[in-house]
């Protein structure tokens, strides 16, 4: 009895040690894993633009595009600014965003939708023109506070009938937030404009 004993603390000894080397030789090893997988770091926003040009105009100069600008942000954001670059497009009065004076049902220009994409949010955007000079025109769109969510931002721009039959317009768009330098997200693209 006393043998058995013996042999059947030594199993349970036994036992616990090599549950107690198995833990002493997965905790080490669950610890590094956890410190070296670290995958890239969550994207915050992203932004895409695209042109729509409207009943009866074609990209030309004198002519009339829609924007719709596209972003997602993944967590709120204070203070969103959304800023366009047009270069290669004249000059401000010549080239300009239009504020028209739409019917109902059908919200006022400059309009950003969400943040569930369906939703009116905001008619007639504030905007600025910090910089306006030959052939590079900067707009800012004021955003506000905006939740996390997908918002579309659309608004007018009518080109100045001064520019050149082939001329190759240069389109880009930024979204930050007021008082960080860095952008969240950035999107770039480029037209022709044609005579007709």
């Amino acid at each position: 009895m006393a043998r058995r004993r013996g042999w059947l603390f030594g199993r349970v000894l036994l036992g616990g040690a090599s549950v107690l080397i198995s833990l002493m030789t997965l905790v080490p090893a669950a610890l590094a894993q956890s410190t070296t997988t670290a995958g890239p770091p969550p994207v915050q926003a992203t932004v895409s633009k695209r042109i729509f040009p409207r009943a009866g105009f074609e990209p030309r100069p004198g002519g009339r595009v829609i924007f719709e600008v596209a972003f997602t942000l993944a967590s709120p954001r204070n203070g969103v600014i959304l800023e366009d670059t047009l270069s290669n497009a004249g000059q401000w009065p010549d080239t300009k965003i239009l504020i028209p004076n739409e019917s109902p049902p059908f919200p006022k220009s400059p309009v950003l939708f969400g943040p569930n994409i369906f939703n009116v949010l905001q008619e007639q955007v504030p905007f600025e023109r910090p910089v306006n000079v030959p052939n590079r025109i900067v707009h800012q769109f004021r955003l506000g506070n905006l939740a996390a969510g997908q918002y579309l931002l659309y608004y007018t721009v009518e080109f100045s009938d001064k520019l050149g039959c082939s001329t190759q317009v240069s389109n880009g768009v930024n979204l930050r937030v007021t008082g960080m330098p860095e952008h969240l997200a950035t999107a770039r693209t480029t037209f022709p404009l044609r005579c007709v």
